[in-house]
C-alpha cells in the first residue's frame, strides 16, 4: 500500500507541476521539492529497517572474523613451502560453513 501513496503523491506534484508552471514557473520548483520531501519522510521509515538489518549482519560477520583472526594468529607457523597443516585447514573448513550459516 506505501507504493500506491508515493505513486499518488508523485502523480499529483507532476500535474500540479505542469498546471502551475503555465502561470508561475517558479513555484513548480517548491512543489517538486515538497512532494520530494513527503516521499522521502515515507521511505524514512523502511530505510530503518534495512539499516537495522545490514548493522546486524555487520555484527555477525565482524564475530566470525575474529574467531577466524584469532585461529589465523595462533596457527602463524604452520606454513612450510606454501603447504597448510592439517588442523589450520581444518579450521578454515569450519570458518567457511560457519560464514554460509549465517
Amino acid at each position: 500500500m506505501e507504493i500506491i501513496k508515493i505513486i499518488g503523491i508523485a502523480l499529483t506534484a507532476t500535474i500540479i507541476t505542469i498546471i502551475i508552471k503555465q502561470y508561475k514557473p517558479e513555484f513548480s520548483v517548491y512543489i517538486s521539492l515538497i512532494a520530494s520531501t513527503i516521499i522521502m519522510f515515507i521511505f524514512m521509515d523502511k530505510l530503518g529497517g534495512i539499516v537495522a538489518f545490514i548493522t546486524n549482519f555487520s555484527n555477525k560477520i565482524s564475530r566470525k572474523f575474529r574467531v577466524f583472526k584469532n585461529t589465523n594468529q595462533n596457527h602463524r607457523n604452520c606454513h612450510f613451502n606454501g603447504i597448510c597443516c592439517s588442523e589450520y585447514v581444518k579450521m578454515w573448513v569450519k570458518m567457511q560453513l560457519a560464514l554460509k550459516s549465517i
